[in-house]
């Protein structure tokens, strides 16, 4: 009888081994998109209900005040000695106490500029303007921004510019848009000053075409990081930074539209333009709170139409 029997173990081989490491990667790389997918979902369900939030502040603001806040404001002001000051900020300054910021909005000074600094005077909205506040942010957005703590993509771009040489100007040479008779010749969207600065603000009555046909507050995605294509510009002779965007606060922050890309408006460059990192479109808060996402390929005369307060037009359902 043999006394010695022969070991078995019960390990893989390795090549079956490899064969479920390959299985393994085959899974992953299937299951990646998928999760990858599901996170900018979110990441763009986000970034759509802070569109939302913001349209909500701005109707609860004009409920309390009267009257909408401007996209920029720029006022000389009288000061007890006589002496003149400008006083310029954004919009969103105006909706701090409307997005449960109330701790912020307390300290803000809203009789000095957005960048105005004075420990006699204990006002430091320049340290303010960097807050970084999360609605103000898309989180679409590839860059995290921390030099820039108070950056935001959301602004009001404010009209389109219709000389002949930028975006409007050519698309109505090429008939692709027709001319309107809004005020004063200007393309302007619902909370841009309808007279000169500081003389007078936004109201609903200036809205003649209806609030849920109006763009009210708009992505311009990744500021102050300046991205043309998606691509940040950072190669040798290109601005690293956009004009405005640096902070939530600042002034620089409106801007009109004055290029395109074929017949968009939207989605060239985030330089004072419309701009967003979701694919195939951008948000917009409507007048009336509401939230579109408009397609890049929409057609140039309907997203005219959509801008304008005081167009004379009236988009239908189906023009979406």
């Amino acid at each position: 009888m043999d006394c010695y029997r022969r070991r078995t173990h019960g390990g893989f081989t390795l090549v079956e081994l490899l064969v479920v490491i390959a299985i393994i990667g085959v899974l992953v790389a299937l299951l990646l998109p998928a999760i990858q997918a599901a996170r900018e979902a979110a990441r763009r369900s986000t970034c759509q209900n802070h569109v939302k939030q913001l349209g909500l502040a701005t109707l609860n603001f004009e409920n309390a005040k009267g009257e909408l806040p401007p996209g920029h404001w720029s006022e000389s002001v009288r000061t007890d000695g006589g002496r003149a000051r400008v006083v310029q900020s954004s919009g969103l300054t105006y909706l701090l106490p409307y997005l449960e910021l109330t701790a912020l909005a307390s300290q803000w000074d809203a009789t000095q500029t957005w960048n105005f600094a004075d420990a006699k005077l204990a006002v430091d909205n320049k340290r303010l303007s960097a807050t970084p506040i999360p609605v103000f942010r898309c989180p679409t957005v590839p860059e995290d921004r921390g030099d820039w703590p108070g950056a935001c993509d959301y602004t009001v771009c404010e009209q389109i510019n219709a000389e002949a040489s930028n975006a409007l100007g050519q698309l109505i040479q090429q008939k692709l848009v027709r001319s309107r008779p809004n005020a004063a010749g200007r393309y302007q969207s619902l909370l841009a000053l309808p007279g000169a600065e500081g003389s007078e603000r936004p109201k609903i009555k200036h809205c003649t075409d209806g609030m849920s046909q109006t763009f009210m507050w708009f992505e311009t995605g990744g500021r102050p990081v300046y991205y043309r294509n998606r691509v940040p510009q950072l190669e040798r002779g290109a601005a690293a930074t956009t004009q405005g965007g640096s902070s939530w606060a600042q002034y620089e922050n409106w801007h009109d539209v004055h290029e395109r890309c074929g017949t968009s408006m939207m989605n060239c460059t985030n330089n004072e333009e419309i701009y967003s990192f979701h694919q195939g479109g951008c948000f917009f808060a409507m007048g009336d709170a509401s939230v579109q996402f408009v397609r890049e390929e929409v057609d140039p005369d309907v997203f005219v139409s959509l801008f304008t307060r005081d167009g004379d037009d009236v988009v239908g359902a189906d023009a979406l």
